[in-house]
């Protein structure tokens, strides 16, 4: 029950699932120290669209990845699992490294996996998309994609504002009249009550250290323009203006979207005949294009109130998208700690003080052998610069994330922090708690940048042996594996050049 209900309350927000790490532009410079070859990483694109794909391998150099995705092939042009090469500073929107690979499949088994579907052509939005693809290749899970998810929620929430709406108008008009108003009222309200079950959802990533507090506050900000948007279309799509426009774009939207789930039954046939293919789609389109026609004037209502409301939905994303970015431009993050042996020596955290200074600055220095009480340095109103111990209370301290090379190591930040034990200067604008920890914390602009040590490269042949040494597997299996490798291999030696 517990996994159901964490399941439900992800598939309600339009964002990577699971444990993630937020990459600003910023640490693209040092992009070393976030990623390494077999990592999991997600594009939130401005537009509602998230992108998924593979770390191959990594030029900080030049701010390049290499990728394992499924997108457009450089050589052929055409829409495939492929080996792609991509420049960080040019990709479009929020990027994630996704953390919640608990059982973390052996980069061999991965390797096994992605040779396997290494130049499948092809792509489909419910079963076929490069969610389904990434997951396939590094999840014990399997096959599965949260971006479809959240769309079969989003299509059912639109269904029943879109019905209550007309329900309720109808029966107002019966008795007291004045049906478009009730029947707006009605879609504000419903789109209220989701809203407030995303919020909760996102307050509850935030609780388990999922997501950081600038995640948290991207996903507010999104999920409430997708609201206040998608109300807006819910009552326009189903009233005057509407059934102004020409029917027939009902039709082809219809008839689009019946292509679509006629290629995802293909596709779970396992049909690769082409003109078969062909055949479905065109049957499809044209059962979409038979019920957009024959339906009455109450369906097509409806079905304009869930395509208006939905395209609201990417209009706020992309609005709030635009609205969360200049909210979380600069300031360092946070994130939530559940145990007290996650915090290192050197940590800047926050803790819970009392109501009127609910967030309390400190330096962490060690954890006590109890293991309930901790060690910390702070600056404070009364008695100045102090070091003492204090207990840790499970989800009520938060460790700020710095860039590496903007602060000190732990043992220079915690020297930092005793140099100033005593001093009493202590004041409420200029030389707060926050103010003392982030000055023993981070570096000054003058000081020098001290870059990680360059990473090992990925011995992919060795990769490969492991890969075909495995017991009972088939000659010529091997071959096909030895080939798809070799040319995987071409595209590599390509990057590193």
């Amino acid at each position: 029950m517990a996994t159901l209900r964490r399941n439900f309350l992800e598939a309600m927000l339009l964002s990577p699932t699971g444990k993630t790490t937020r990459i600003e532009q910023r640490h693209y410079q040092v992009i070393e120290r976030f990623l390494s070859p077999g990592d999991r990483i997600a594009w939130q694109r401005p537009w509602g669209v998230i992108h998924t794909a593979i770390v191959l391998c990594i030029d900080e150099d030049r701010g390049r990845l290499c990728v394992y995705e499924r997108s457009k092939d450089e050589d052929s042009k055409c829409l495939e699992v492929t080996i792609n090469i991509i420049t960080l500073e040019k990709q479009w929107g929020q990027l994630y490294r996704c953390d919640d690979d608990a059982e973390q499949m052996p980069l061999s088994k991965k390797l096994r996996i992605m040779l396997d579907k290494f130049g499948e052509k092809g792509y489909n939005l419910f079963g076929k998309n490069c969610q389904h693809l990434v997951a396939e290749c590094t999840r014990h899970e399997g096959k599965e994609s949260f971006q479809t998810k959240w769309f079969a929620v989003n299509m059912t929430i639109h269904a029943i504002k879109s019905f209550g709406k007309s329900i309720t108008s109808e029966i107002v008009e019966a008795f007291f009249g004045g049906a478009e108003r009730i029947g707006v009222v009605t879609v504000v309200a419903i789109q209220i009550i989701f809203f407030l079950i995303e919020f909760y959802a996102a307050c509850e990533r935030l609780k388990t250290g999922d997501i950081s507090w600038k995640h948290f506050a991207e996903l507010v900000i999104r999920h409430f323009s997708m609201a206040f948007f998608s109300c807006i279309g819910s009552a326009l799509g189903g009233s005057l203006v509407g059934f102004l426009l020409p029917k027939v774009i009902l039709w082809v939207v219809l008839s689009v979207f019946g292509a679509l789930i006629a290629d995802y039954l293909l596709d779970c046939f396992g049909t690769d005949n082409q003109y078969l293919r062909y055949l479905g789609w065109m049957a499809g389109g044209i059962v979409g294009f038979v019920c957009g026609c024959i339906s009455p004037d109450w369906v097509i209502e409806i079905l304009l109130a869930c395509m208006f409301g939905f395209a609201g939905l990417f209009v706020g994303h992309t609005f709030g998208y635009s609205a969360s970015w200049l909210f979380n431009r600069s300031g360092a993050d946070s994130r939530i700690v559940n145990e007290l042996s996650d915090l290192k020596t050197g940590d800047h955290i926050t803790k819970y003080e009392w109501f009127l200074h609910p967030h309390c600055h400190a330096i962490f220095v060690k954890a006590m052998p109890n293991g309930t009480e901790m060690k910390i340095i702070k600056n404070t109103y009364r008695r100045g610069v102090i070091e003492e111990i204090v207990p840790f209370t499970e989800r009520s301290v938060y460790r700020y994330e710095y860039q590496p090379s903007e602060c000190h190591d732990s043992d220079q930040t915690v020297r930092n922090a005793r140099s100033k034990l005593g001093e009493d200067h202590y004041n409420w604008f200029t030389y707060n708690c926050k103010t003392f920890a982030k000055e023993c914390k981070c570096r000054n602009n003058d000081e020098t940048d001290s870059r990680a040590p360059p990473q090992q490269e990925m011995d992919w042949d060795q990769q490969f042996e492991e890969m075909i040494a495995e017991p009972g597997l088939p000659e010529e299996k091997v071959e096909q594996l030895s080939r798809r490798f070799t040319k995987m291999m071409r595209k590599l030696n390509c990057f590193a050049i």
